[in-house]
């Protein structure tokens, strides 16, 4: 037994913690570990047993199974390193899966309906341009912001598309598509002060994703 009580090694803990956590951090580190305390009545009694018992009792979803497990880890790594135990009681404590749920796709009569509300807005060929890439192609709004105009064939049809982890694919886009991207660069595209992004802002800075979903907000 250690020669201080269980609520003294969490406030060590804690305070330990407030050295580099945030205090909303610091603060669900204490309500998990203050429940590990009234259940225990004080005692300190942080075995694999223990520490099962309590998580079905305070733990009643997958996500709170898994930060308060995450809770317990970082507790137990803690108390080891101050000479309290010799192993972690959480290693053979296993990790619940979190169901996760699929991104709910948009119909195709969703997409025409969005693409034929043509709100009043200031730049009408922008938006467009960006709603009939992003459908058309099956792009990222990452993706969509992050093509060059080297990367686009207007007569071809494709482009040349940079994913996650920097993966390259091609990509094929409609004639409506080709149109709306002429008509953009034609008409409303700010010349680039960096590079040469097919989408700008008014500043002529590449645009942002944040600009790409409050299209979508605004035509939706």
């Amino acid at each position: 037994m250690p020669d201080r009580s269980l609520d003294e090694l969490i406030q060590g803990f804690l305070d330990h913690l407030a050295a580099t956590k945030s205090a909303n951090t610091v603060r669900s580190y204490g309500t998990d570990l203050g429940q590990l305390s009234l259940f225990t009545a004080g005692d300190f009694r942080y075995d694999e047993t223990t520490l099962r018992a309590f998580l079905r009792r305070y733990a009643v979803s997958a996500s709170s199974r898994a930060r308060k497990l995450s809770t317990l880890r970082r507790f137990a790594h803690y108390l080891r390193r101050q000479g309290i135990l010799e192993r972690d009681p959480t290693e053979l404590i296993e990790t619940p899966i979190r169901p996760r749920s699929l991104p709910r796709a948009v119909s195709q009569s969703q997409a025409e309906a969005v693409l034929d509300s043509a709100p009043e807005v200031e730049t009408p060929l922008r938006d467009r341009a960006l709603l009939e890439i992003a459908y058309g192609a099956g792009l990222r709004a990452s993706e969509v912001v992050g093509l060059d105009w080297i990367d686009v064939d207007l007569r071809q049809r494709h482009a040349r598309v940079r994913g996650k982890g920097n993966k390259e694919r091609m990509v094929i886009f409609g004639e409506a598509c080709a149109e709306a991207l002429r008509a953009y660069r034609d008409g409303e595209r700010s010349p680039a002060v960096e590079g040469d992004p097919v989408f700008t802002g008014p500043t002529g800075r590449r645009l942002t994703t944040r600009t790409l979903q409050r299209v979508v907000k605004v035509w939706a």
